[in-house]
């Protein structure tokens, strides 16, 4: 039997997944389009057919399939994913026959040639996205990637799923008897959890979530397609052309490399450590850029997508629209508002903030008035169709004791906080406001000089962009403003700061894309203008040349340091394992983890309930592999009453730190209070040293140079 390493068995699970997405991520969207006509959907190539779909699916699938399974059974999900698939499959193959698909793609080679482009994009993009969210396996050694820091959260939530259905109950939290974990947005995940359950013994939760960002990411590429599209109508050259390079500026982050290196080298220059923990973004609030977003949360980006497909919905309607299509047009967006809340319910916050700015905008307009029906019956769709997550929300109550959940604050330039932290806080809010467009520039980068130049040139832009371009600017300035005057409390982050700027981030990089003809190329056209014209054009080109340059560099530099940063764990005389690891032996204490958790996958009830040491903050192991409920972990405590969470640590965590036990009786008693069944030590653990006396009298059941694995209370193993 050939046993294949920890890294070939992620890439092949992952691409499996990977395969099995379009199950609920293209046909479901293919047959919505086709049959309310989406888009023009009807009159498009089959390339652009498929683009489309994964935006559709992305956007109306995740609240459709909630409400099957939250109100009835995965049994109606199955139902509901089988009749699409059929309904698909007829509609390929009744067009196939009419032949419509080859008198379209065979028009112009050069479509072909940009759709073969496209596919490459898209398989670089794939191969790219798995192989940087799987372990990597060197000899005994293994290493995940630092986006593993949030992973240990969702996959324990998909695997929750999975095994427990929806809502999933608390894989990190269980007082004597399961827990509904329903303070948290996890539409995604069921997603995910329905990849897991196909894909049977060859796919695991992680794998379905590295595969689900793969497809985020695409789903991204496709909006910005399609937005470019329907905002932009012109040949095909240049709308080909155009969704190259708003995809290729993906790529583009702000200026997070300079301060880092700065702070590096200080830091290095005064002290043994390093600043610095792997990631860049973490040196201020972070705006994150958008290659960092699809992986570290695709869930919080598929939210945008979703929202942006609602918004395109509308601006896709014509004033000659019967009022059938305009209500079904209204139900349509309200569904994908619906799937937006479930997906990221901050990200969604902001966005319907905007919707109703929108709406008073249009009223003041008057051309546009008749949008406005449709915009307020897709409100109230999202409301009805979101009810039973919005009630289950409401039920789980929080741990902010009914305080509102965001605050007024002014955006934190970061690095000054250490600095300022005494003074009051209206001083401090002041200084961060005089501070605001420097902490900007930083963390936008290419974009924030992009949308001073847009700004500066909107006039020379097409009629066919005015409609959109009043809409533009009110949703940018509206998030911007929210995320840059409230945070949010419920976390220890700020996920309503760090994720709400996406929707400017989008609106800058379709400026971006309208200003590339207009800074790069105009030089040339216009060189009858005057000197002075000229020499500030150019004086332009050079200077967003050079945060272009330093956006792709800090790109490039985070990748490397997200995947790379394990692995000099491990490195001898770093001084870089004080967070990761008390030591350098990362690699194989993970190597070792995996090996432990792979057991209990394979010889243990998928009901067994398990616990570590729930003193460890986030331990990545648990998370990624555990897959099985936990008494008490920090991993899931969405929710969790702070004053019980803590209780239970404490006691519960008896079980590790104690450093001596003359036996098992204390051990077993408090098994049997929780009916935890299965106890995980690792060599970091107290208790680690007193184990060979515990071994003697219940022999483990599993072992290795890092690990231990043990029955306890009333549970035998079979």
């Amino acid at each position: 039997m050939i046993t294949l390493s920890f890294t070939a068995q992620d890439i092949l699970g992952s691409l499996l997944a990977f395969l099995l997405f379009p199950l609920i991520l293209i046909a479901p969207g293919y047959v919505i389009g086709w049959f309310f006509n989406l888009f023009e959907f009807r009159a498009r190539t089959k390339f652009v057919r498929g683009l489309t779909s994964i935006v559709l699916s992305l956007s109306i699938c995740p609240i459709l399939i909630f409400l099957a399974y939250r109100l009835v059974s995965v049994a109606l999900v199955w139902f509901i994913v089988s009749a699409n698939l059929v309904i698909f499959f007829g509609l390929v193959v009744w067009e196939w026959k009419q032949r419509k698909f080859q008198a379209q793609s065979a028009k112009n080679r050069l479509l072909k040639r940009y759709q073969l482009l496209a596919l490459v994009f898209g398989g670089v993009w794939v191969g790219f996205c798995i192989l940087n969210l799987i372990d990597i396996q060197w000899g005994d050694r293994l290493y995940f990637n630092i986006i593993g820091l949030d992973y240990t959260t969702r996959v324990a939530v998909i695997d929750a799923i999975t095994r427990t259905g929806v809502p999933p109950a608390n894989p990190s939290y269980y007082p004597g008897h399961p827990v509904p974990l329903t303070f948290l947005y996890y539409f995604w995940y069921i997603l995910c959890s329905l990849i897991d359950q196909i894909g049977g013994k060859w796919v695991d939760s992680r794998m379905a979530l590295i595969a689900s960002a793969a497809w985020c990411g695409l789903g991204l590429m496709s909006t910005i397609a399609l937005y470019l599209r329907l905002r932009n109508p012109a040949g095909v050259r240049k709308t080909w052309r155009s969704a190259f390079a708003g995809i290729g500026l993906l790529l583009v982050s702000g200026l997070d490399v300079i301060p880092v290196a700065i702070f590096w080298f200080v830091v290095r220059a005064s002290s043994d450590t390093l600043w610095f923990n792997g990631d860049l973004e973490h040196w201020n609030v972070q705006i994150t850029a958008w290659l960092g977003a699809i992986q570290w949360v695709p869930n919080h980006v598929a939210g945008i997508i979703a929202c942006l497909t609602g918004m395109m919905l509308i601006q896709s309607l014509k004033i000659q629209a019967s009022p059938v299509r305009r209500m079904i047009t209204g139900c349509l967006v309200g569904l994908c508002f619906a799937s937006a809340l479930g997906l990221t319910v901050w990200v969604t916050l902001a966005f319907a903030v905007f919707w109703g700015v929108w709406i008073a905008a249009l009223w003041l307009e008057k051309e546009r008035r008749w949008l406005i029906w449709a915009m307020l019956l897709s409100g109230g769709v999202a409301v009805i169709a979101a009810m039973p997550f919005l009630l289950d929300l409401r039920a789980s109550g929080g741990p902010s004791g009914g305080e509102w959940p965001v605050q007024f604050l002014v955006r934190p330039f970061q690095p000054l906080s250490p600095f300022i932290f005494q003074l009051p806080a209206l001083t401090q809010n002041l200084i961060n406001l005089i501070l605001l467009p420097v902490n900007y520039l930083f963390e936008l980068g290419f974009f924030f000089m992009v949308g001073l130049v847009w700004l500066q040139n909107g006039s020379r832009l097409k009629p066919q962009t005015r409609r959109f371009r009043k809409a533009e600017i009110a949703l940018i300035l509206t998030t911007a403003s929210l995320v840059t005057f409230f945070r949010s409390v419920y976390t220890g982050g700020n996920d309503f700061g760090y994720r709400g700027w996406m929707f400017g981030q989008f609106v800058l990089l379709v400026w971006a894309v309208d200003c590339i003809p207009l800074i790069w190329s105009r030089v040339k056209r216009q060189s009858s203008r005057p000197i002075k014209i000229l020499t500030a054009m150019d004086r332009q080109k050079r200077i967003l040349t050079a945060f272009l340059l330093v956006g792709f560099l800090t790109t490039a530099v985070d990748i490397y340091f997200l995947r790379a940063w394990p692995m000099l764990t491990d490195v001898s005389g770093t001084q870089l394992h004080s967070e990761l690891s008390p030591d350098t032996q990362l690699g194989k204490r993970t190597y070792a983890a995996r090996l432990a958790y792979d057991f209990i996958r394979d010889n243990l009830p998928k009901g067994v309930i398990l616990q570590d040491n729930p003193e460890k903050v986030l331990e990545r192991a648990s998370g990624l592999y555990g897959a099985r409920q936990l008494v008490i972990s920090d991993h899931t405590n969405f929710g969790v009453p702070m004053e019980r969470y803590q209780a239970l640590v404490d006691e519960v965590g008896l079980l590790f730190n104690n450093r001596v036990f003359d036996d098992w009786q204390t051990i077993d008693r408090l098994c049997r209070k929780y009916a935890i069944a299965v106890l995980i030590y690792n060599d970091l653990d107290p208790l680690w040293g007193s184990l060979s006396q515990l071994e003697q009298q219940r022999a483990p059941l599993y072992r290795n140079a890092y690990y231990r694995i043990f029955t306890c209370g009333n549970f035998n193993a079979p």
